[in-house]
């Protein structure tokens, strides 16, 4: 049974939780013993003693081991093998023991004691010296082994508290120890309570039948527990936990809009309504969902079809959706109303606007100010009908239609506090913002333990993002992505916000790129100017770490498609024309476009080593074959790809490309 606390005091907590382990003493068998370990604990080294008795703290325990490894009339090879054994399962990747071993040492004084060793092929380790972690997973193996041992009963007899022991232990190791206590509870038939502020169990046992677990909170000075958790009940769990929506790459709550336009208006009122406070990018994210994708989405999780499932991106997901109700007793369509139910069911906001469309969110005064209008359009009348027939400028509805974000930025720039103040744009707004200041001033935590990445793996940024959304593969291959058009950018910056590197895209066929005259089909089109990017930025601390600062949406402004576009067509001139190979100290340069002259797109290589054919047959460089793509004259050198100069970079997440 894995039980998390919430927000009790230290003690208190912990005789909560063991009162809730006798009552399952005294509720089922009252000859059951209980085997435990505190949250207070320590292995340390001890005077020699004969007694074998061990307290929940640790003590006695070092004692204990050094009987087992040095008494004949006890096993050792409960220590030797099982213990053992055991402790390399839990600690596997990181570290292999070869031995457990208790010897005499020089105290203080010149007193002696007795200290458990670890040997590895580094030699041995003092149990004092290593990780409290390392501690108290020795300290749980010692428990389940030899006090079971000393009880003289099978473990199906004994009931085993443990406190809090994720404490200093690396989430992947957590991962480890509480799998290898489930598969032994369940080896052994015996019962397990561990009490823990962890996510990792959360995790990892949501919805086994083997395991129960029970959320403790305070309610109205007593203690009340709840088990069988829901998904929304599980959510309370992390918040309790200090899991925040924003741990997972998101902000604290996502909007999904239909389109740009929307977005330029829901800013604008958020905006308004928290008095500047809550800005996009940093307190919460627009992502569009394109109005004839809203059938392909999914406000449930755990269903078994194709549906995109929102709530996987970001558990804190609110969806804005047009009515498209022509009069008062319209209904919405079946897709709008499934949309809602799954929302609601869910305790999120569906928000389905009470007139036609946003635009009928805008007020007499709004309009007048930006097109001359002195009329208030209709809860369920066209924008562009309105415009047509109200305004004396031809046709100014469908130049508005035709150009929808123009026409939403000119209309924001005269909208005041006071426009909010018509149909329900108010209460919606108000709904809005408080669910995103609900989790505001969350302290960020440590990324890389929270979500088991070892620090050491090659790409363990890409791969912590991966799993911080629940993804086992590629992420810009992911349903989510696709539809979002979304490109992932991983960017570590100094502490000037600086890129530590220029950031690459991926591989072009350097024949394919010239044969390729469409623009709009085009490499450097689809991958960069046609994309929406997420930048997911680690930041360098003052003692040289990279910390996870922010995350950050933008697009490839159209201000800039042009010299894009330029890049991309004297690069396939150079290909084309024959690329000039220049021998230098350095090795082999090339003629494209290099970033000195091009701060925006520039072309290079894309490969660990670089290997050039300068004649035919005749290669310079230390790579191979594969890491080189072969040109329209026949001969082969370093693949190459397009490259977003890291100086670019710094501007935009800057915001000067916003």
């Amino acid at each position: 049974m894995f039980v998390s606390k919430e927000e009790l005091e230290r003690n208190r907590g912990i005789e909560e939780f063991n009162d809730l382990a006798l009552i399952f003493l005294r509720k089922n068998i009252q000859t059951l013993k209980m085997i435990k370990l505190a949250a207070d604990r320590n292995l340390i080294p001890e005077n020699q003693t004969t007694d074998r008795i061990v307290k929940s703290d640790g003590e006695g325990e070092t004692n204990l081991l050094r009987q087992y490894l040095h008494l004949v009339n006890l096993d050792n090879k409960i220590v030797e093998e099982k213990i053992l054994s055991a402790l390399n399962s839990i600690m596997s990747p990181e570290v292999e023991f070869s031995r457990i071993m208790c010897q005499e040492v020089e105290a203080f004084e010149s007193k002696s004691v007795w200290e458990i060793l670890l040997e590895n092929e580094n030699g041995k380790i003092p149990i004092s010296s290593s990780g409290s972690g390392l501690r108290t997973i020795l300290l749980v193996l010692i428990k389940i082994f030899l006090e079971t041992n000393e009880q003289g009963r099978e473990p199906k007899k004994i009931v085993y508290v443990f406190e809090e022991l994720e404490n200093n232990l690396h989430p992947s190791i957590q991962r480890n120890l509480f799998n290898f206590l489930h598969e032994w509870a369940i080896e052994n038939d015996t019962c397990v309570f561990i009490t823990t502020h962890s996510s990792v169990p959360l995790n990892m046992f949501g919805g086994k039948d083997s395991v129960t677990i029970t959320h403790l909170s305070k309610v109205d000075g007593k203690l009340k527990t709840n088990s069988n958790l829901s998904f929304l009940q599980n959510e309370n769990v992390l918040m309790d936990l200090g899991v925040r929506a924003s741990d997972i790459l998101q902000s604290n709550a996502v909007i999904w809009v239909e389109g740009p336009s929307d977005r330029i208006y829901l800013n604008k009122w958020i905006e308004l309504y928290s008095g500047g406070e809550l800005k996009e990018n940093i307190h919460y994210q627009i992502l569009f969902y394109g109005g004839r994708l809203l059938s392909h989405l999914s406000g449930r999780v755990e269903v078994s079809n194709d549906l995109i499932q929102l709530f996987r991106a970001n558990r804190h997901s609110i969806i804005m959706i047009d009515s498209d109700k022509r009069n008062q007793n319209s209904k919405i369509n079946i897709t709008k109303q499934r949309i809602k139910k799954e929302f609601a069911e869910m305790n999120s906001l569906c928000w389905v606007t009470k007139g036609k469309e946003i635009e009928n969110y805008l007020t007499q005064t709004t309009i007048f100010k930006t097109f001359g209008v002195n009329s208030q359009i209709d809860q369920y009348e066209s924008i562009e009908e309105f415009l047509n027939i109200n305004n004396d400028r031809k046709k100014e509805g469908t130049k508005y239609i035709r150009n929808k974000v123009d026409g939403a930025v000119s209309l924001c720039k005269n909208m005041t506090r006071e426009d909010l103040k018509i149909l329900d744009l108010d209460k919606k707004i108000e709904l809005i913002v408080e669910k995103i200041m609900s989790y505001k001033g969350y302290a960020e935590k440590d990324l890389y333990q929270l979500f088991e990445v070892n620090q050491r793996a090659k790409g363990k940024n890409s791969l912590l993002i991966r799993k911080m959304i629940g993804l086992t593969g590629d992420i810009n291959q992911t349903q989510e992505f696709q539809k979002a058009n979304m490109n992932l950018r991983v960017i570590r910056v100094d502490k000037n916000n600086l890129p530590k590197e220029d950031s690459p895209f991926k591989n072009y066929q350097f024949c394919e790129l010239v044969e390729n005259n469409d623009w709009e089909d085009s490499h450097v089109y689809k991958e960069i100017c046609n994309k929406r990017f997420m930048f997911v930025i680690f930041k360098e601390s003052e003692n040289g770490e990279y910390l996870l600062d922010n995350v950050k949406f933008w697009g490839f402004p159209d201000r800039l498609m042009d010299e894009a576009k330029r890049v991309w067509e004297e690069t396939r001139t150079i290909i084309r024309d024959g690329i000039q190979l220049t021998i230098t100290n350095k090795g082999v340069s090339t003629n494209f476009p290099q970033s000195q002259k091009n701060p925006y797109i520039f072309t290079k290589i894309h490969a660990t080593n670089t290997y050039y054919e300068i004649e035919k047959g005749q290669f310079i460089g230390k790579g191979k074959l594969s890491d080189t793509d072969i040109l329209p004259d026949g001969r082969r050198i370093t693949k190459h790809s397009f490259w977003m100069p890291k100086k670019f970079i710094q501007e935009v997440l800057n915001g000067k490309w916003d």
